[in-house]
C-alpha cells in the first residue's frame, strides 16, 4: 500500500461488482467480507455502488470502506458500509501514519 498513488478515475461500483463476483465464485466457505479502499469520488465505471448494493446485501457481503484524503465521497462510503453491516473509516492524513495508528493495541 505504500506504493499507491492518488489520481485517475474511480470506478467504485465496478470494484464492488468484481469483488462480489470473486466472493460468489469462491463459494460459501469463503469469508463474506470485502474491504474497499479509495482516494476519490465515484466518477467512472459501468455500474454505480448504489446499483451493486442490493446484490451485496442479498449475498450477505459486508463491505468495510476506507477513504483516504480530502476528495473521498464520505456519504457514499458510509452508505456502502452501513447498508452492508460494516463500518467506514475516513483517513485524512497520510497512509503510513494511519497504518501505524491502526496497528497500535487498543488497550
Amino acid at each position: 500500500m505504500n506504493n499507491l498513488l492518488p489520481g485517475g478515475q474511480t470506478a467504485i461500483g465496478d470494484a464492488l461488482r468484481q469483488g462480489l463476483n470473486a466472493i460468489i465464485a469462491a463459494g460459501r466457505a469463503a469469508s463474506q467480507v470485502m474491504v474497499l479502499f479509495t482516494d476519490g469520488l465515484q466518477n467512472a465505471g459501468a455500474e454505480t455502488a448504489e446499483q451493486v448494493l442490493p446484490d451485496l446485501r442479498a449475498n450477505g457481503v459486508r463491505v468495510y470502506t476506507i477513504g483516504l484524503g480530502g476528495d473521498q465521497d464520505s456519504a457514499l462510503l458510509e452508505s456502502v458500509a452501513t447498508t452492508t453491516g460494516a463500518s467506514y473509516l475516513p483517513i485524512s492524513g497520510n497512509l503510513p501514519a494511519a497504518q501505524a495508528e491502526a496497528a497500535e493495541p487498543s488497550c
